[in-house]
């Protein structure tokens, strides 16, 4: 990746410019072009991971999509999450903590919009 500057990518581009040129000359002629290809450039760490995330979403869908193709779980966490940020709120010091209540929770009841006559 040392050796990949501005010129380089620059002679890259014009390479791919120069080739698609000469396809769209071919073209008017009536002869059929092959498909171009770009000439390869570096693939980043950042590149890498990106594919790597893509593939694993993909294999989640298809798995969760289609359970006869590949096995239905979850996605591997390195591959697809990023690390926790760490937390903007902090624990209570122990002297600080509020106490536990002591009634119970009563579940909430759904009431519906329509009155009963």
């Amino acid at each position: 990746m040392s050796e990949y500057s501005t010129e380089v990518e620059m002679l890259s581009l014009l390479a791919d410019r120069l080739a698609e040129l000469i396809t769209a000359v071919a073209a008017t002629k009536g002869i059929r072009s092959r498909k171009i290809t770009p000439v390869p450039r570096p693939v980043t760490a950042l590149d890498r991971m990106r594919a790597r995330r893509r593939k694993a979403n993909h294999r989640f869908l298809v798995g969760a999509l289609l359970p006869g193709r590949t096995p239905a779980g979850p996605p591997e966490p390195s591959e697809t999450q990023r690390p926790p940020r760490p937390s903007a709120r902090r624990a209570l010091p122990p002297s600080r903590t509020p106490p536990p209540t002591s009634r119970a929770v009563q579940p909430r009841t759904v009431r519906s919009g329509w009155s009963s006559p």
